[in-house]
């Protein structure tokens, strides 16, 4: 179980260091970018 939070952290740390966010909305949180390019990239999906 450590260690799926140790490969969560080195996720988190490696998105913030290619330019993410998270971002509070409506009480939910989401995962943000401002290249949608980039974002894309890597397998999230655009909600609108």
């Amino acid at each position: 179980m450590a260690e799926r939070f140790e490969d969560t952290a080195a996720l988190m740390r490696r998105l913030a260091q290619t330019g993410f966010a998270v971002k509070q909305q409506e009480g939910a949180r989401k995962i943000i970018h401002a290249n949608n390019e980039i974002f894309e990239s890597f397998g999230f999906v655009i909600e609108e």
